[in-house]
């Protein structure tokens, strides 16, 4: 069993810059604005996400590098946070992940909906709650088609409470409503399950009365509708994002009738350090989801990070999705990456030279950059994280 991996957290501190002096300035800046603002604004905390990029970053850059109405692509989105800020900031925001659970999630995160839509989920959010407590009492038998993985992971109450809770979810007839209790239910999984966090493959042992899922599910479904009210109140205007499931690596296909981008803003993976196969893992089975294109097109994986042809491996990946995000943006364009060393093949890649020597065969030139120390993160030794500014030769 392996060690649980403690993600890359932005601490604040002084930025070590290179390359243009005001390019590096902005991204210094965006850091510091990281450390003394909130990470958990909107909607943006309700679904936990590994790694997930903070939001003041992403707000700062999109403000900063373009202009209101303009067109920002994320091909890493994972729960959506650089295409909500787009829309707040009143841009037009496009994420794509390759990962199923990230685009029903994202989705859900960046509904901008009327006060009458947000009181109708609050009611229907009751009355599925009140139907599982009933359940629940009345000890009503439920057939639940799972893969052992996932039996072993619940006490067996609780798994037949959740599958209560699935059946009273798929009953309730708005579609908007309907995803959204299910990323509800998502986000309590790990929660009532005996797995230790997200990020780790290690079960704990836990003691979980009967009813609690449901009350939980209940608590985070009140706290969804208040969070909503406030990303509603605070992106009044800007276009709602468009979320695509996709390989990075298709994305110029399945993009080609859009207009070029004027940021791509991107948090890619962070090679061998993260697995959201297995992160998502109870969900991908609970809920269904075809999760076997995201198994084998998962990039930088930490199950394949010791492969005999790990690194190789690797640069391929780290190249193919630059020249996607090459091909994303017109000639003005702005491509920023977050983005940690990482630990691929027993050895340390340090993220800046890395990039750079890729970078060298395509048509992007590292123009700035901004690192912040982060600490050891049980995996290898210590390591820093970078946002990385590349503009067009």
């Amino acid at each position: 069993m392996s060690a649980p991996r403690r993600p890359l957290v932005q601490l604040g501190g002084p930025s070590t810059t290179s390359g243009d002096p005001e390019g590096a300035a902005l991204l210094a800046d965006a850091f510091a604005l990281a450390a003394d603002s909130p990470a958990d604004t909107l909607t943006h905390g309700f679904h936990t996400w590994t790694a997930r990029m903070h939001p003041a970053i992403a707000y700062r850059l999109i403000d900063a590098l373009t202009e209101p109405g303009g067109r920002v692509l994320d091909p890493f989105c994972g729960s959506g946070t650089v295409p909500i800020e787009a829309m707040v900031a009143g841009r037009v925001g496009v994420g794509a992940d390759l990962n199923p659970i990230a685009r029903i999630v994202a989705r859900v995160k960046a509904d901008r909906r009327t006060e009458a839509r947000i009181v109708a989920f609050e009611q229907a959010l009751v009355e599925v709650a009140e139907r599982s407590e009933d359940r629940v009492r009345a000890r009503t038998p439920i057939r639940l088609d799972v893969p052992p993985s996932v039996l072993h992971a619940f006490d067996p109450h609780v798994l037949k409470e959740l599958g209560g809770l699935q059946a009273e979810i798929a009953a309730v007839t708005s579609p908007g409503d309907r995803e959204a209790m299910t990323v509800v239910l998502s986000s309590i999984l790990v929660k009532v399950s005996r797995r230790e966090a997200d990020s780790s493959d290690r079960f704990v042992g836990k003691t979980l009365r009967k009813g609690l899922a449901t009350e939980l599910f209940l608590r985070k479904g009140r706290e969804l509708a208040t969070r909503f009210r406030a990303l509603r109140e605070a992106s009044a205007d800007g276009p709602p994002p468009t979320f695509v499931e996709s390989d990075v690596r298709d994305l110029p296909t399945r993009l080609a009738r859009e207009s070029a981008f004027d940021l791509v803003l991107t948090s890619p993976p962070y090679g061998g350090t993260y697995d959201y196969l297995e992160h998502h893992n109870l969900r991908y089975a609970f809920f269904g989801v075809n999760a076997g294109p995201f198994a084998r097109g998962e990039l930088a994986a930490r199950r394949h990070a010791r492969e005999p042809d790990a690194r190789a491996r690797f640069d391929e990946e780290t190249q193919g999705y630059l020249e996607v995000c090459a091909r994303a943006i017109g000639p003005g364009g702005h491509v920023v990456l977050l983005v940690g060393d990482g630990f691929v093949g027993g050895e340390l890649v340090r993220a800046i030279p890395h990039l750079q020597s890729l970078t060298s065969r395509l048509p992007l030139r590292l123009f700035a950059t901004a690192t912040e120390s982060r600490p050891d993160t049980g995996h290898g030794p210590p390591r820093e994280e970078h946002l990385i500014w590349l503009r067009p030769r």
